[in-house]
């Protein structure tokens, strides 16, 4: 980890509120404090009378590419959003990254979009999947709504308003003039509830993207049309936040950021705004395309009435916000931004920043270093117009030319030849560009988009619709039709929380640095009335399930499993069979388990519970001294029969509680086997009948591998803690592993896997036909480690490359080669390699980069008799591979560019049969 140094100014503990305030399409000349004479900006003009003019602040030259910069804070190319994206597109922003809101939700910020989004409209490209608490507002431009409903083939949706994930309205064209007002109602909102706690904001306004709808109290007051009206809204709408922070007294503690996400529209004419003494607007990569009016205001702290003239631009919001925020950045994750804090507080009018690099979707076509720009490439004017400007044309069709733009901010005059030293050093830069992101084709410092493979339109819910849409729940379903969603989805998280968060495997000074934290109460021999008092500490604050779902959505996981009741006999759930839950007993008072199983439906995440039914280390009915692992120091003599009463009044009833309140997709059962065979089918036939489609794995009735196959009762095998089956078995399998030795927090146990160790793990693990369930175990306070989180981070960054590898694979005719069963071997050369399969494809993954040809032994000829390879490709690649079949093997080049990290992943396409 890489900790982003607060300024010294800034005492670590004083986290100042943050608000971007982001226009759509704002000309550089648009607002007074950059020279509007038309448009009267009252608010804005104040602002920048008490803060600071950022006079050289960049963006992109289109809307998609600049929202992207803000959240990543990575230019639009890096993160394969260098274009605008509409409606139901296969792509958007990858939830492998970590945006700016995921990254202050680490120090405990609460944090809100309102607006318009505009980085994909598939649920997993959402703003409440990339780390912001709540979302309103409209997920693309406001031209892009469509008249159909349902829309016709080849036509966009309605115009969708969300709230959250979910689509509330649609908003015909009388509607938008409302948008404004509404917008800013939300933001005051979200202000007022979170004035006692640090909060992000980040309000991206519709405005004033065409077509115009100000206001009506707007509508015809301006003296520049329309345009001018909608301009004079944004201005109030800027005026009543900076309002509400005056009167809750939390303008010293918050810093303010406006700005726009590209230059004006200009061939909108009158309803489109002026980029003042720049040349050309939006879709250009002249000054007036990227150059935006912005403002800076933050009293007492940002110098009133103050310029900087040093270059900047929305790459540095994240990384100034994470700083100012004192939150950390993973390391292996390239930000092009830096730290804008000295500047913003006087303190220099250096910029950190060496260069600016001006990209027209994937072509580089300027780059600015001080007062130098140099074009590479031919430029467009504006959107749709001037220059030739076709991404991937050949840059050295043009001379290169060199503009001061401290003496020429129109860009009117070509210095090439007066200064031959400064084009010379600038196309040093370029090339250093070229060798990361590329000039024109994809270099390897790109990251991958997200993608959905089957994108829908966000529709309004209709009540009729939804009826004839949705089957009645079946009474039966096949054990194939039960666990199709699990055998598909491979990769879940496990999360281990409870009271015994709060020792943390620490009880009265005695430390256990690597025993299981959740068992402490056993092994110190807790008396359960002492235990219960962590009850009364159990608080924790920071708890924020839909951080918890995006982290696991970010990691590429596919379900959740929650210990809803441990050992300890404690409910992480609201219980009508006892008031010992975290709602009753606890100063939190709330249901965890609702939430999260809410949480996980909103990102589209299947929910589980964790149930303890033979261990109950509270209760005097519950298993007691006859068996080796219970409490007999408290009830030494509990009988079996007091068992069946406790089971009877008390365990079934509770899972039948857990499937009526919460609908769990999977019920995960632990532990061991007190329960008889009668007892066993009783609770099994009452979980069909209440949830005939819940999937339930075999510690039903205390069977772990190696077990009966196909064992009774349950729809797949869970093996032993980390314990990963040596081969297919035949019968679908689980592996619940752990991230440390502990599944609960333990504070002294750092013996955290590598994310490396995590991708070979779950790779043998699917090979084998098998799923794998990683635990974290949050702390009392409600957060999930940063150790987990960084490395779940990385695994979803490899996932978002080779998921196809995992999601809905199979195991093939063997399930590995050429190397010994362990994983551990793929630090020998060369690399083991698992198999996966799909469809007519299988997959073969090289545990470990190759340093030489890959020669694959069980797909050669001889091994292979009955199938003909039709293509070979590297999943993260778009070389071509020159692959060469013998009789002997399948022999594999080694790719000159690492697609991905930790493996490399080969896709073998065979003919149809």
């Amino acid at each position: 980890m890489v900790l982003l140094a607060s300024p010294a100014a800034l005492p670590a503990a004083d986290q100042p509120n943050l608000i971007l305030i982001l226009a759509d399409d704002l000309g550089y000349g648009d607002i007074g404090p950059f020279g509007s004479t038309k448009n009267r900006t009252p608010n804005l003009d104040r602002m920048a009378q008490e803060g600071m003019k950022l006079t050289s602040f960049y963006a992109a030259p289109v809307c998609t590419p600049s929202r992207a910069q803000v959240l990543t804070g990575c230019y639009a190319k890096r993160v394969s959003l260098p274009d605008v994206i509409f409606p139901a597109a296969h792509v958007g922003l990858n939830p492998a990254e970590r945006t700016v809101a995921e990254v202050l939700k680490t120090t405990g910020y609460a944090t809100m979009c309102i607006g318009k989004w505009h980085v994909g409209d598939q649920a997993e490209f959402l703003p409440t999947r990339h780390g912001f608490d709540h979302y309103f507002g409209l997920p693309y431009s406001n031209d892009m709504g469509g008249n159909a409903d349902p829309p016709k083939k080849g036509q966009n949706p309605p115009l969708p308003l969300l709230r959250d994930d979910q689509v509330i309205e649609i908003v015909p064209p009388s509607a938008q003039d409302r948008l404004t007002e509404r917008y800013t109602d939300e933001a005051v909102k979200f202000i007022t509830e979170h004035q006692a706690t640090p909060f992000f904001l980040y309000l991206p306004h519709t405005a004033v993207h065409v077509p115009l709808h100000p206001g009506e109290q707007f509508r015809g007051h301006s003296a520049n049309g329309t345009y001018g009206d909608w301009v004079e809204e944004v201005d109030a709408s800027v005026g009543r936040v900076l309002t509400t922070l005056r009167e809750l007294n939390l303008a010293a503690n918050t810093l303010v950021i406006f700005t726009s996400d590209n230059g004006p529209w200009l061939t909108q004419g009158k309803n489109g705004g002026t980029a003042g003494p720049l040349r050309g607007g939006k879709g250009g990569t002249y000054e007036g395309g990227m150059r935006e009016p912005t403002v800076a205001w933050w009293p007492g702290k940002v110098p009133p009435g103050s310029t900087c003239d040093a270059v900047t631009g929305n790459i540095d919001l994240l990384p100034t916000f994470a700083a100012l925020g004192t939150a950390t950045l993973p390391v292996g994750v390239k930000i092009d931004g830096k730290d804008l804090t000295p500047l913003l507080l006087g303190q220099t009018q250096v910029s950190p920043r060496e260069a600016q690099f001006y990209f027209s979707g994937n072509r580089l076509e300027a780059v600015r270093s001080g007062p130098w720009k140099l074009a590479i490439a031919r430029q467009a004017e504006n959107m749709g117009g001037g220059q030739q400007k076709k991404p991937g044309g050949p840059a050295t069709a043009f001379t290169p030319t060199l503009y001061n733009l401290d003496t020429d901010i129109g860009e009117t005059n070509d210095v090439t030849a007066q200064h031959p030293e400064v084009v010379a050093r600038l196309q040093q830069l370029i090339a250093a560009m070229d060798a990361d992101l590329g000039t024109n084709k994809k270099g390897p410092g790109v990251r991958p988009p997200g993608r959905a493979a089957e994108p829908v339109p966000l529709l309004l819910a209709r009540p009729d619709a939804a009826a004839a849409a949705t089957p009645a729940s079946p009474t039966e379903l096949t054990r194939e039709q039960r666990i199709q969603w699990w055998r598909e989805a491979r990769f879940g998280m496990f999360i281990h929380w409870g009271l015994y968060a709060i020792p943390g495997g620490v009880w009265k000074d005695k430390v256990h640095p690597t025993g299981y934290s959740e068992w402490i109460m056993f092994d110190e021999k807790i008396p359960a009335r002492e235990y219960a008092q962590l009850a009364t500490q159990f608080n924790p604050v920071k708890f924020d399930a839909r951080a918890w779902t995006a982290i696991a959505t970010k990691a590429g996981m596919k379900y959740l499993v929650l210990t809803t009741k441990h050992h300890d006999g404690f409910s992480m759930f609201k219980s009508a069979l006892t008031p010992y839950n975290v709602v009753d007993a606890t100063p939190f008072k709330r249901d965890v388990t609702r939430e999260l199983s809410e949480a996980c439906r909103a990102s589209g995440l299947r929910f589980g519970c964790y149930y303890s039914i033979d261990r109950d280390w509270y209760r005097p009915q519950g298993p007691g001294n006859h068996y080796r692992q219970n409490n007999g120091w408290d009830y030494p003599a509990s009988t079996p029969e007091d068992f069946n009463s406790y089971f009877a009044t008390f365990a079934k009833p509770q899972v039948e509680e857990l499937l009526t309140q919460y609908q769990p997709d999977l019920l995960w059962f632990d532990e061991i086997d007190m329960k008889t065979d009668a007892q066993v089918e009783a609770l099994y036939q009452s979980i069909r009948s209440l949830r005939p489609a819940v999937v339930i794995n075999s510690r039903i009735q205390g069977c772990r591998f190696p077990a009966k196959i196909p064992p009774p009762h349950c729809d797949y095998i869970s093996t032993g803690d980390n314990e990963i089956a040596d081969k297919n078995l035949g019968f679908e399998w689980e592996n619940p592993g752990s991230m440390n030795t502990s599944y609960g927090f333990n504070r002294n146990d750092h013996n955290w896997v590598s994310a490396k160790e995590v991708v070979f793990r779950l790779v043998d693990i699917v090979s084998k036909g098998g799923n794998y369930l990683l635990n974290v175990g949050p702390t009392a306070e409600g957060l999930i480690p940063q150790p987990c989180v960084d490395r779940l981070l990385e695994v979803g960054a490899w996932m978002a490359i080779n998921g196809e590898a995992i999601y809905g694979t199979s195991p093939w005719r063997v399930f590995h080669d050429g190397a010994p069963a362990e994983p551990a071997a793929a630090t020998s050369t060369p690399p083991a390699i698992r198999f996966t399969a799909k469809g007519n494809s299988v997959y073969a993954i090289c545990l470990g980069w190759p340093e030489q040809a890959v020669m694959v032994r069980a797909l050669g000829n001889t091994a292979l008799p009955d199938k003909t390879i039709a293509a070979v490709s590297i999943l993260g690649s778009t070389s071509a591979v020159q692959w060469q079949q013998t009789a002997a093997a399948l022999t594999l080049p080694v790719p000159q560019v690492q697609a991905s990290p930790y493996t490399c992943v080969y896709r073998i396409d065979f003919k149809p049969d």
